[in-house]
Order: structure tokens, then sequence, then C-alpha cells
């Protein structure tokens, strides 16, 4: 541990507000006058740093909860999205089903004209074969 060697020097952190109580009963009031513009820059620069941490907390508090409410926001549109494809899925599927109905319904019809074709014809029929007969 010489002198020389740079691992053995201490380091302190003069950016730390230190405290210290001092029995001012002790000190010389007329030097007590001298120190108090010293005195009062310190009290300054802590309120500041205390003020300056202060808004730091509130600025991240404050993009926090943007974060929180953009967040909430994007799952309430992808929510959203979500139940409008739903819904237009259902829609198309209710117009095709309406579609297949319609189908049906046209194709019986076309049944229907057949088989009272095919009756009228086997009325026909029948009547021309009981004038042949008769």
């Amino acid at each position: 541990m010489d002198g020389n060697n740079d691992s053995d020097k201490k380091v302190f952190d003069n950016t730390a507000p230190v405290r210290v109580k001092v029995d001012l009963s002790k000190i010389d009031p007329s030097k007590i006058d001298d120190f108090r513009p010293q005195i009062r820059a310190q009290e300054e620069e802590m309120k500041r740093r205390e003020q300056q941490e202060r808004l730091a907390a509130e600025e991240e508090e404050m993009k926090l909860r943007e974060q929180r409410e953009r967040l909430a926001a994007e799952e309430e549109e992808m929510k959203l999205r979500e139940q409008r494809e739903r819904l237009a899925a259902e829609e198309e599927e209710m117009k095709l089903r309406e579609q297949r109905e319609r189908l049906a319904a046209g194709l019986i019809r076309i049944l229907c004209i057949f088989q009272g074709a095919a009756v009228w014809l086997k009325i026909f029929a029948a009547e021309r074969k009981l004038r042949r007969t008769t």
C-alpha cells in the first residue's frame, strides 16, 4: 500500500448531499454570519435538487400513465377491430345462407313447375288416349 498506487485512493461522491449537525453554541457568533450565505446557497441547492428529483419522478409517472393509456387504447382498438371482423364474417355468412335459401326456393319452384307440367302432360296423354279409344 504505497502512496503511488491508484487502488489505494478513496473515491468520494461530492454530489450527494451531506448533512452535518453542528453545535452552534461552540461557534463564535461573528463567524456564523460569515457562513450564512454558504448555508443559504447549500439549502437552495438542496431544495433545487429535491425539486428536480420530484419533477423527474412526476415526469416518469406521467410517461408511464401515458403509456398505460396508450396500451389500453390499443387494446380497445384491437378488441373493436376483432369485433368488426367477427360481425363482418357473421354478416357474410348470413348473406350466403340467404342466397342458398333463395336458390333452394328457386329450385323447388322449378321442380314444382316441371312436376306440374308432367302432371298436365299425363292428363293430356290420358285424354288423347281416351279420345282414341272412344
